[in-house]
């Protein structure tokens, strides 16, 4: 699962700009999945990816402060130079990012709000209201499920299967449909 000579990023399986709220996630996912107890004829295996996924995580999280500070430390002496830029994530992108991490983890409620709260900051995040159609599909709610795909596919086209889930749920208005009863006579 993990290789020696991944970097930390790597090892967690985040992308390097992850905010620590996911990386901690994603550690916490590995862990679960490595722990020697649900490895019991991999003991040593698991042990071994455990202190390796701890490893990273301590050394993400404690970097991931350390790193934004350093260069304005270093250019200024020890005190924050005044055109230093700072590695902001925007709010929309920190609401995507907790709330993917809720997906993943079956947290739908809070994913949805998420996606909702981060579509409210970002409307064109063609990867949200995908989502969201996910989720929505999920839980059997057809027409969300379809207005949702075709949000993502309008605010980009051609993402990833979008046209086609909105096309396969979109409700059929030509169809023709059987009567059970049959016609009663008019009254006279």
């Amino acid at each position: 699962m993990i290789v020696q000579g991944l970097t930390h990023h790597e090892r967690l399986q985040v992308d390097s700009n992850a905010c620590v709220e996911v990386i901690r996630a994603a550690a916490r996912a590995l862990l679960k999945q490595c722990h020697p107890d649900k490895n019991p004829d991999r003991q040593e295996w698991a042990e071994e990816q455990t202190r390796m996924i701890s490893e990273s995580l301590q050394a993400l999280t404690a970097t991931e402060a350390q790193a934004a500070l350093q260069p304005a430390a270093d250019a200024s002496g020890g005190v924050f130079a005044e055109d230093f830029e700072w590695p902001l994530v925007s709010r929309a992108d920190r609401l995507f990012q907790q709330a993917y991490v809720n997906h993943l983890h079956g947290r739908y409620r809070e994913a949805i709000a998420g996606y909702e709260q981060c579509l409210i900051g970002a409307p064109r995040n063609a990867a949200a209201h995908y989502n969201l159609g996910c989720i929505y599909e999920a839980q059997g709610h057809r027409r969300k499920a379809q207005r949702a795909y075709h949000a993502a596919n309008v605010v980009t086209p051609g993402y990833r299967d979008a046209s086609r889930r909105s096309a396969d749920l979109a409700p059929d208005h030509f169809t023709v449909r059987e009567v059970s009863a049959g016609l009663a006579a008019a009254p006279a």
